[in-house]
C-alpha cells in the first residue's frame, strides 16, 4: 500500500489508464482502459480510488454521458471502489488509507464528494442517470441507488450528500419516482434509500411526502399483502415513520389525502 503515492508498476498502470481516458479519441481505447481499471480495482480498490476517481467521474461520466457502454463500465468500477466486498469478509483485513486509517470504501466515498467545486456536478450526473433516458438500464440504475445509499450510510458523507441532493433541481423527485419502478429490486432499494435520506431532515421529509411518497408506499404495501408482507413491508413502514414522526406538516398532509382511511 505504500505505492498509493509512489511510482511502482501498479501506480503506473492506473495513471496510464487515466491518461488514455483523458486523451484518446478512440472509443475502443477508452473501453480497454476502463476494462483494465476494473481489473485493477478488484485487487486494489483504495489505490484506484485515489488515482482514478476524478477521471472516472469528470472525464468519463460527465463528458461521455451519451455513451451507455462507457457509463455502465464506469459505474461498475465505482461499485468496486465505493461498496464493501460481498460477505463474508474480515473487516480488519480490508485495505485502509495509510494516513486516515479509514477502510477503502469510506475513503473513496469521501473522494467522490471532493472537491466541493465538482461534487455537485457529479451528483447531478447520477440523478440524470436515474431518469427515464436510462430507465431500461436496470443494473446501472440499481447500482446507482446502492452508491447513493452508501453515501447516506457513511458518517463522513451523509450530511454532504443530503446538501448536494437538495440543491439539485428535481433530484428528490427523481429519487421518489423510483418507488414507481416496475422492477421490484429497484423499487425496494429506493425505499431503503429514501428512508436513510429522510432521516432527521424535516425539509427533505416534506419534499418526499409532497412528491407522493405516502400513496406510493401504501401501494407497495398493498402489493406485498399488507401486514402479511415481509421485509419490504417493514422497510416501507420505516420510511413512513421517518416521514411522519415529529413532522406536523407531513402528518396533516397524510390525513388530508386520506391515507388514514387506507390504513
Amino acid at each position: 500500500m505504500q505505492w498509493i503515492f509512489g511510482d511502482d508498476p501498479q501506480t503506473q498502470a492506473i495513471v496510464a489508464c487515466c491518461t488514455r481516458l483523458k486523451t484518446s479519441t478512440l472509443f475502443e481505447d477508452k473501453t480497454s482502459a476502463l476494462n483494465e481499471l476494473e481489473n485493477l480495482a478488484k485487487e486494489h480498490p483504495l489505490e484506484v480510488g485515489v488515482k482514478a476517481m476524478s477521471t472516472l467521474c469528470d472525464e468519463v461520466l460527465s463528458k461521455h454521458f451519451e455513451e451507455q457502454l462507457l457509463v455502465k463500465k464506469c459505474i461498475d468500477i465505482l461499485m468496486l471502489l465505493l461498496l464493501p466486498p460481498e460477505e463474508p469478509y474480515d473487516h480488519n483485513q480490508l485495505p485502509r488509507h495509510p494516513n486516515t486509517q479509514r477502510v477503502y470504501y469510506e475513503h473513496n466515498l469521501e473522494l467522490l464528494l471532493t472537491p466541493n467545486t465538482v461534487s455537485g456536478d457529479r451528483m447531478e450526473v447520477f440523478i440524470r442517470l436515474l431518469k427515464d433516458e436510462y430507465a431500461e438500464s436496470i443494473e446501472l440504475q440499481y447500482n446507482l441507488v446502492q452508491i447513493l445509499t452508501m453515501l447516506l450510510l457513511c458518517k463522513h458523507t451523509m450530511h454532504k450528500i443530503r446538501s448536494e441532493l437538495i440543491s439539485i433541481h428535481g433530484a428528490i423527485n427523481t429519487l421518489s419516482e423510483l418507488l414507481n419502478s416496475p422492477h421490484e429490486f429497484i423499487r425496494n432499494a429506493a425505499v431503503i434509500l429514501l428512508t436513510h435520506l429522510s432521516c432527521n431532515d424535516a425539509s427533505i421529509q416534506k419534499l418526499i411526502a409532497f412528491d407522493g411518497a405516502f400513496e406510493k408506499v401504501l401501494h407497495i404495501i398493498d402489493e406485498e399483502l399488507g401486514i402479511q408482507g415481509g421485509m419490504v413491508v417493514q422497510d416501507c413502514l420505516a420510511l413512513m415513520d421517518n416521514l411522519l414522526t415529529h413532522n406536523e406538516s407531513n402528518q396533516k398532509y397524510f390525513v388530508e389525502i386520506g391515507c388514514v382511511q387506507h390504513l
